[in-house]
């Protein structure tokens, strides 16, 4: 239906289906007073409802367990357990020193200025966190702004550390401190091959900094011209796959912008967008079913975790969230039909099966700049948790850089072939096939048709926040990535509501994993 006026309320902005309207004429089973016993269902509608608060008990109850092991679990504080290993923090900084690395070895002629302006702001935020990651920024001075100015890091943390005697450097650390001394005493001199060093402390190197060892190894003005090449080549890798997908995204985002734009003057004109409308009054029972596909999907990553099977691999977790939609029987148990329960979630193609398959890079596209909008606020969100941590002095916290972050990033250290395609299976198969189908299929109908006697659009506004607000809070990242994982279900959802089905934001999910899943790859 179109209309040429602006609506005078949210029922012209969402033209009420008649099956709807029809709908919102029946008893709701959130309704204790609803006496009749819903058609095809077993149980009466006082057990119905009994069963649905019961759900929403449990729901609540996982979720926040799951929010509280994520982000209120005690954490070790003393930083001289963090400096042990290779963190995903040093990680993210070696991401970034390649990045700098890489912009300034092709930085075009009459623009060095303003690259070195940029590079050294963005330097001056590099210098913290573990003695293990201000190692590694020792060397990356060195390599963007001289020796000499290696030697200053170098003897600022050699300071930092004598007014810190709770933060404990190991032996392997003193030793790699020395070492740099000894190689940028030698660059001062314009000794590039590094006389002072031994072949032990440069393998040392190497093997202890990995990537940064390599780049303290071959400076601009060194001999070993080869292994220059492999480190600039590395950098420009990341380089590359950094501007490729940050463009990528852009142009995708800038279409999904468009494609909303649009969307919201048809819905002002009256057009009729929404098309989730409960067909059949149990909706109570997808409650049941999404608090049962919660419990058996964390016992069993608990007891994998507890009885060491984890360890075996990310297969593990893969099977364990493929088999936890074992729970998708208990609508049937309860009385309905596979059929009608496969329409209720969304699982269907519609009348165009290529129409829906392309419905996917679309549901991507419009849910990016709600994306964005999330990471914004969840920058914000880590710019204002790093201030409330105080500190002795600038630069004088050596606890590790916290910020958002999955632990599956974790795996791809040194990852072999066969470990990133079960890491590939989990994240780009499983994930978006077990969480659409729980959280846009069997949660999001629920909910659509606990709010049904609402206003259409309160009823699809609620539904949307509640159930990505959910599915953001049950994942690892922490409290702070919260409304950028929103971002990303408020768009899948959204076009759940605009498609009746789930294989677009399936689909978009997939897309949305998998390439996050091959930048990891080749970043790292």
């Amino acid at each position: 239906m179109h209309s040429d006026h602006l609506p005078d309320s949210d029922h012209d902005a969402f033209p009420p289906d008649p099956q709807a309207e029809a709908f919102r004429g029946q008893d709701n089973p959130f309704d204790p007073a609803f006496e009749e016993n819903p058609e095809g269902t077993r149980g009466g509608s006082t057990g119905l409802f009994a069963m649905t608060v019961l759900a929403w008990i449990v729901i609540l109850g996982w979720t926040i367990f799951v929010f509280s092991l994520t982000n209120l679990a005690p954490k070790e504080q003393n930083p001289k357990a963090s400096q042990k290993v290779v963190d995903l923090p040093t990680r993210i900084l070696q991401i970034q020193g390649k990045y700098l690395v890489a912009t300034k070895s092709i930085v075009p002629t009459g623009f060095e200025e303003q690259v070195e302006n940029d590079i050294e702001a963005n330097l001056s935020t590099l210098n913290t966190g573990t003695v293990n990651q201000r190692l590694r920024f020792i060397v990356l001075s060195g390599e963007l702004q001289g020796p000499q100015e290696a030697m200053t890091t170098l003897q600022d943390l050699e300071a930092r550390l004598s007014r810190n005697q709770d933060v404990e450097v190991t032996e392997e650390q003193q030793q790699l401190l020395a070492t740099l001394q000894l190689l940028y005493q030698d660059y001062l001199q314009e000794k590039w091959n590094a006389p002072q060093l031994s072949k032990k402390q440069r393998q040392r190197l190497t093997q202890d900094l990995g990537w940064f060892g390599d780049l303290a190894l071959a400076p601009v003005d060194g001999e070993n011209m080869s292994l220059r090449a492999k480190v600039l080549m590395e950098a420009r890798q990341v380089f590359g796959v950094i501007i490729l997908g940050v463009g990528g995204l852009f142009l995708l985002g800038g279409i999904g912008v468009i494609a909303l734009i649009v969307l919201g003057i048809l819905s002002l004109r009256g057009t009729q967008l929404a098309k989730v409308f409960p067909k059949s009054p149990p909706g109570g029972i997808y409650a049941e079913t999404f608090a049962l596909w919660l419990t058996i999907f964390l016992i069993a990553n608990l007891s994998a975790g507890w009885l060491g099977i984890a360890r075996l691999g990310m297969w593990v977790q893969g099977v364990i969230m493929i088999g936890s939609m074992s729970a998708l029987v208990w609508p049937c148990i309860r009385g309905l039909s596979w059929k009608q329960v496969r329409q209720d979630m969304g699982l269907q193609f519609g009348k165009s099966p290529v129409l829906t398959l392309l419905g996917g890079p679309g549901c991507y596209s419009i849910s990016l700049p709600i994306l964005g909008i999330g990471i914004l606020i969840t920058l914000q969100l880590a710019q204002w948790s790093a201030g409330m941590q105080p500190v002795k002095q600038p630069g004088d916290n050596f606890s590790p850089v916290q910020g958002p972050s999955h632990p599956i990033v974790l795996q791809f250290d040194n990852i072999t072939t066969l470990g990133f395609l079960q890491v590939f299976f989990l994240a780009a198969i499983a994930a978006p096939i077990t969480e659409e189908i729980m959280f846009r299929g069997v949660l999001y109908r629920h909910l659509r048709e606990a709010f049904a006697p609402l206003a259409t659009g309160i009823g699809i506004f609620l539904s949307v926040m509640i159930s990505s607000l959910i599915f953001a809070s049950v994942h690892p990242q922490g409290w702070i990535a919260i409304p950028a994982l929103s971002g990303l279900a408020i768009g899948f959802a959204l076009t759940r509501e605009m498609t009746d089905s789930i294989i677009p934001s399936m689909i978009a999910h997939a897309i949305h994993n998998g390439m996050l899943t091959l930048v990891m790859l080749i970043i790292f």
